[in-house]
């Protein structure tokens, strides 16, 4: 299946703004986040760059918060977007 990354901030330079991946059929978030770390070289699992996955990063599937599905384990489904938003600070 494919399913479409979209990355922002300071996660673009390690992921590219906009990636199409192929997944297994019925992969979850989670299994997409481990492909994630290892592609980017992540020293700690978990980890894409310096964010942690299960706390630093505004997930959304298709628009909506994983906080409001099934967590990382939302399984994904051809052609859903995945979209990772690193915290912002300003003023």
């Amino acid at each position: 299946m494919r399913v479409l990354l979209r990355a922002f901030g300071d996660l673009i330079p390690l992921l590219g703004m906009e990636s199409v991946l192929d997944l297994p059929e019925g992969s979850s978030v989670r299994a997409l986040f481990r492909q994630l770390s290892q592609k980017t070289g992540a020293e700690r699992p978990g980890y894409i760059g310096s964010y942690g996955v299960d706390g630093d990063l505004v997930i959304l599937v298709n628009g909506r918060n994983i906080r409001t599905l099934e967590k990382a384990g939302t399984v994904l489904r051809d052609n859903d977007t995945v979209t990772l938003l690193p915290p912002f600070a300003g003023g």
